[in-house]
């Protein structure tokens, strides 16, 4: 009877310090995907103040337009206006693409979430 208990004990032992591995390896693995995520937000976040930038060019060559309109009869307040346009479309485009960078499903952890599903099913498993 005392041989079983001692391998109970053991047993009981072992599962909580491969347990307490188990968790602090988790733990890395998230702080680890965090960090990754963090990296990520900081390209979106460098996109969209391109992006805003670009849109304020885009805005000083409109109305660098509207002062050639009034200097100039015609030609060359178009051409200003085209520039313009073509910046200001550049601008919503980097802007777009820096906010869907930012988006909370490219901001979550899938791998560590996967893991750690991963790891409770086999927990269960075992425990049958």
């Amino acid at each position: 009877m005392t041989d079983q208990n001692e391998t109970l004990t053991g047993l009981t032992k072992k599962l909580i310090r491969e347990s307490e591995a188990l968790a602090r390896a988790e733990a890395a693995l998230v702080k680890s995907e965090i960090n990754e995520k963090i990296a990520e937000a900081e390209k979106g976040t460098a996109a969209l103040m391109a992006g805003g930038a670009t849109l304020t060019a885009g805005l000083l060559i409109l109305l660098f337009a509207a002062v050639f309109a009034l200097d100039q009869v015609m030609d060359l307040w178009q051409a200003a206006l085209l520039v313009g346009g073509a910046v200001t479309v550049l601008g919503l485009i980097m802007v777009s693409t820096g906010k869907q960078k930012m988006t909370a499903d490219n901001l979550t952890p899938k791998r560590t979430l996967e893991e750690i599903s991963r790891g409770t099913r086999l927990a269960k498993e075992q425990a049958r």
